[in-house]
């Protein structure tokens, strides 16, 4: 970013492995059918 980073907030990345788990399970839990995803975009339909 340079000369913009002033213009955004600092962001503190992450593992998604230190805070969600392993890669398969993140699969599993957001993004297999009936997953978070699915009850997401389920939600944003209504």
């Amino acid at each position: 970013m340079g000369k913009q980073a002033d213009k955004f907030p600092q962001t503190e990345l992450f593992r998604v492995e230190d805070k969600f788990g392993s890669w398969p399970e993140v699969m599993k839990t957001h993004f297999a059918s009936g997953g978070e995803l699915d009850k997401l975009l389920a939600a944003g339909r209504k």
